[in-house]
């Protein structure tokens, strides 16, 4: 899902500080890894949710000072990343 602008959905939703948003796109996209058996590096790109010049959507919310969707961020990310990768 992308913005109008061409901006990932998961950029949005960072640079916007809706750490909810963040939690629940990253529930969606572990089931559809699982179904679709994407690569890592598919994985890794749609987390990243970076914009078309290569920005990364936690870079955005550090720069901003998103501290709520930063933490979120980490804390699902760390716990989507054992049921992936380990």
């Amino acid at each position: 899902m992308k913005t109008r602008d061409g901006e990932p959905g998961l950029f949005a939703a960072m640079e916007n500080n809706h750490p909810l948003c963040f939690t629940r796109f990253l529930s969606k996209v572990y089931g559809i890894a699982v179904k679709y058996k994407l690569s890592k590096i598919n994985i890794m790109d749609l987390l990243k949710g970076a914009t078309a010049h290569g920005t990364p959507a936690l870079y955005i919310a550090m720069s901003k000072g998103n501290k709520d969707v930063v933490l979120s961020y980490i804390s699902t990310l760390s716990t989507f990343a054992k049921k992936i990768f380990f």
